[in-house]
């Protein structure tokens, strides 16, 4: 015996009877033991009591009656008395009643008893029911209510609502106090109730209804619970409705009803809903009807209008992770743009959105490799999440990598709706990528709406926790997976992972032109199941409802490509599935339980599709004997159909015009007289390409744009009015890049692109405009004189002149000070001594203006002559002339002013001269005569 339950302490042996200690606990004197023939056991008498909370009994084997030793360890019951310490019951409840009963409720009432008779405060209540009188005979038949409250100090009234009673029956309610050392009263006295067959109260009208935080797809209605029958007990639902004009009880029936789901409330709460999927600027309105159990439905509740729209939100960069959890931390009501600069930042810990909507996380380039995000390890426990978004609408990460933590890079928490990734790199995360849960506030208990799209899943060799899975959707609705590349979803060992999940009661996921590279299980709705407590609405019956894999790519798995557990009314539509489990008898879908069933068509496969547990599916079209030679080059990435051995695929697809009207690369289906099988659509000539962009560099325009599929080269166009007509510039180019060197400055040109294969020439791409900027000024210069500064630049080719532009703050605004300046240096004597000035110089061409140069600055001398003694070997005096008119300030080289000039009186070849007294000495760098 001991108060230590790993018994490494304290530790008080009462009988050991292993005389040879062959146990290896210690040897013992007690005798052996054997059973009495009446079972009445071993009672071992202790000398004194033990104050203990454990008791253990080892043993090793047994010796059976004919002396032969068993291994086994026979049944062995223990009982163990003690003083319990306190042998006074509760007091009986004396005083049980009830009110307010519907056909369905009633309220309990009565006075708390003490724990010790009438003082003190029991520890809890055994609260019954029965449809006969309550006795000692039949308590244990009573039915228990499992939502007893906790007791109060003695005295203090309490009471207790119960629901799912049955209508038109009697009911006798009675209950037991029990105290902390299981002391049971004796029996209340008994109340019966006979509850009303039918319900003639609904619920009251709701009469504060409003609309709060309109967002782009979304308003959030809140207002207070009414009750079930008027403001009593809790209703059973609400009817929310809305529509783009003011809505009535006349055309109730035709507003829209709100799809998602609501926690429902006791009468008096505060009610938070929001209705999603919304168009942006649109002005709607909103009411709400609540009903009870009986189906009865309150009046129209009060009429609120909102009108969605687009936050307008500010913008920062930020240059460590300190900074983006403060830019997070600190953005304003619309929102806001944090662009993390470009760089490696090693992360400690983890970065929260917490209730900030319209939050827009980037890299700060297009180049997810650009702006990385290192947390600790992929086994390093300190950092389990990179990001975690919790209660905050319309969050946006975006181009960037975020890698090495212990669980996930992204989780996306309950009540965070429109969550986006795009362009992102997701890497050797322990568990996987993205996680969205479920849980946590009622009023918005699930993260719906979410976007993963065009980003990269996966691990160096494997996930390293128990659990693996790329994306990992829990209680979602609504989420599209598109465009993404999973690479390596698997579990230690090659064990159990999935590419991509959703489970839970998930429903209507869109999971759509993805590559899963290497994976163990490609794609579930079901995963490996999910706990009760987790599942939408807390409705266990499925593991996802709805949803369509469509036109995705999976190369080389260890399991089934796509596995369907308890998964109700999915749809499998034109992926292409190969080198899957190559020796291993899987299916290439398998869908599995009773609960599962859909519609698997126009798949290309080297699997078979495979029924488990009583799984059923409807299934055609699809072709389970395909092989990698069936595609253009799949090792090298290309899962495009190879013509030349894929006719079998090619129109031999069943029509779906509804769920897959384009391929994996947009292409409209079908190209030919039918669909054809798989992802791609083959096609007699390539699409035209997308994402042309151009940019200037050196003077030359340098284009770039996506592959087309089957392309074998590319015609590049030209034109200088937008629309045409183009005139060509190249054509049979064989990479997805151009430049052209024939370009003017100052000049717009627009441009197409179209792909060309064997099989024809795609039509012309969207046209990419580019304005040719014409050369700016460089090499310039400033120089500060004496009342003056001199601004130098390098001549520009073409250039018909220049403009100078003159600031007083670094970087402007500018005021031109000199136009069409021929030279390439001016001097500005518009100046202060003593003020530093900033100046730029455009170029000047028949076409327009440059933009402006970079900077360069200075400050003009002081002129230590002015107002200085000056004295003279001759000088001619007269109103404009005058020896002290030399260091006036006025320069005689400025019309209308006047200098020093000598008697003109004088023989010719002489010299005279003038002195000015500077007062002390000082570092002369500059002396200016004016004239020169």
């Amino acid at each position: 015996m001991s108060n230590d339950p790993n018994f490494a302490t304290g530790v008080t042996t009462v009988f050991n009877n292993d005389q040879d200690n062959s146990s290896g606990l210690g040897a013992g004197t007690d005798a052996e033991y054997q059973e009495p023939a009446d079972g009445s056991g071993k009672t071992i008498a202790l000398s004194s009591t033990i104050n203990a909370r454990y008791v253990r009994f080892s043993a090793n084997g047994h010796v059976r009656v004919n002396q032969t030793y068993n291994a086994v360890n026979t049944p062995v019951e223990i009982e163990v008395y003690a003083d319990p310490g306190d042998s006074v019951a509760p007091a009986a409840v004396a005083n049980l009643s009830g009110s307010q009963t519907t056909w369905k409720t009633t309220k309990l009432s009565w006075t708390a008893p003490g724990d010790d008779g009438s003082t003190g405060t029991a520890a809890a209540y055994d609260i019954r029911y029965h449809t006969a009188p309550i006795t000692e005979n039949n308590w244990n038949d009573a039915v228990k209510l499992t939502n007893a409250p906790v007791p109060q100090a003695a005295g203090t009234a309490q009471t207790l609502a119960v629901s799912g009673l049955t209508p038109a029956t009697t009911y006798y309610f009675a209950m037991r106090a029990i105290d902390e050392a299981t002391n049971v009263s004796a029996i209340s006295n008994v109340w019966s109730v006979s509850t009303p067959a039918s319900d003639p109260t609904p619920p009251a009208a709701i009469a504060d209804l409003q609309a709060v935080a309109p967002n782009i797809r979304s308003v959030q209605l809140t207002w207070t619970a009414p009750g079930n029958d008027g403001m009593l007990y809790k209703a059973a639902g609400y009817d929310v409705r809305y529509s783009t004009s003011p809505i009535t009880d006349a055309n109730w029936a035709t507003a829209t009803q709100a799809e998602d789901e609501l926690a429902q409330k006791d009468a008096g709460s505060a009610m938070k809903f929001q209705v999603n999927q919304l168009n942006t600027g649109v002005t709607y309105y909103f009411a709400v009807k609540t009903f009870d159990d009986a189906g009865n439905y309150s009046a129209l509740s009060n009429v609120v209008t909102a009108t969605t729209n687009t936050p307008v939100s500010d913008a920062v960069t930020v240059t460590s992770l300190a900074q983006l959890q403060q830019a997070i931390d600190g953005a304003p009501a619309g929102g806001r743009v944090i662009t993390l600069a470009a760089g490696t930042y090693n992360q400690t810990a983890t970065i929260s959105i917490d209730g900030k909507n319209n939050i827009t996380i980037q890299g700060a380039t297009t180049n997810y490799n650009d702006t990385v995000v290192v947390g600790m390890g992929i086994n390093n426990s300190s950092l389990d999440i990179n990001f975690k978004v919790n209660d905050a609408d319309y969050v946006t990460i975006k181009n960037m990598t975020i890698r090495d933590s212990y669980f996930h890079s992204v989780q996306v928490n309950s009540g965070s709706d429109y969550f986006h990734a795009d362009h992102l790199k997701t890497w050797d995360n322990g568990e996987g990528g993205f996680k969205s849960t479920s849980g946590g506030s009622p009023d918005l208990p699930y993260a719906d709406y979410g976007v993963i799209e065009n980003s990269v899943i996966g691990y160096t060799t494997s996930g390293q926790r128990g659990v693996v899975e790329g994306i990992d959707l829990v209680a979602s609705k609504g989420w599209v997976i598109r465009g993404n590349t999973f690479q390596n979803a698997k579990g230690l060992n090659d064990g159990v992972a999935y590419a991509f999940f959703a489970k839970g009661n998930s429903m209507d996921t869109i999971v759509e032109n993805n590559v899963f590279l290497n994976s163990f299980i490609a794609m579930s709705f079901g995963g490996g199941g999910t706990g009760p407590t987790l599942f939408r609405n807390g409705d266990t019956t499925y593991e996802h409802r709805g949803g369509i894999m469509r036109n995705n790519v999976v190369y080389g798995t260890s399991d089934a490509a796509v596995y369907m557990n308890k998964a109700n009314g999915f749809k499998v539509y034109n992926n292409t599935m190969l080198n899957i489990a190559p020796t291993v008898n899987v299916g290439g879908v398998e869908s599995r339980y009773a609960e599962s069933s859909g519609d698997i068509r126009n798949n290309l496969m080297d699997k078979d599709v495979k029924l488990r547990n009583g799984g059923t599916a409807t299934s055609g079209n699809n072709i389970v004997n395909a092989s990698s030679s069936w595609l253009i080059n799949p090792a090298g990435g290309n899962y495009h159909l190879n013509p030349s051995t894929a006719q079998l695929a090619i129109d031999a697809g069943a029509s779906l015009p509804a769920d897959v009207p384009t391929d994996m690369d947009g292409q409209q289906r079908p190209t030919g007289a039918a669909y054809d099988i798989g992802a791609d659509e083959v096609s007699a000539a390539p699409l035209a390409p997308t994402s042309v962009t151009g940019s200037v560099y050196g003077g030359a325009v340098q284009l770039s744009w996506d592959v087309s599929a089957g392309a074998t080269s590319y015609n590049v166009k030209r034109a200088t009015v937008s629309g045409g007509p183009y005139t060509s510039l190249a054509t049979g180019v064989t990479t997805n890049a151009y430049t052209d060197s024939t370009v003017a400055a100052g000049a717009t040109y627009y441009y197409v692109v179209a792909a060309v294969s064997a099989g024809g020439t795609s039509p012309d791409s969207a046209a990419a405009s580019v304005t040719v900027p014409n050369p700016v000024p460089t090499g310039v210069t400033a120089t500060g004189g004496g009342g003056s500064v001199t601004v130098g630049w390098t001549a520009v080719s073409g250039a018909t002149g220049y403009n100078l532009k003159r600031g007083t703050v670094s970087g402007g605004p500018y005021t031109t000070i000199a136009t069409s300046v021929t030279a390439v240096t001016y001097t500005d004597q518009t100046v202060t001594n003593g003020t530093t000035y900033y100046y730029v110089v455009s170029s000047l061409y028949n076409g327009g203006e440059s933009a402006n140069s970079s900077q360069a600055s200075a400050a003009p001398l002081a002129n230590l002559a002015l107002g200085k003694t000056v004295t003279a070997s001759s000088t001619y005096n007269s109103t404009n002339w005058a020896v002290g008119k030399a260091v006036d300030g006025e320069r005689n080289s400025i019309a209308g002013k006047f200098g020093w000039t000598s008697n003109n009186s004088l023989t010719s070849n002489h010299t005279e001269w003038i002195m000015v007294d500077l007062g002390t000495a000082a570092a002369v760098s500059q002396v200016s005569l004016y004239p020169p």
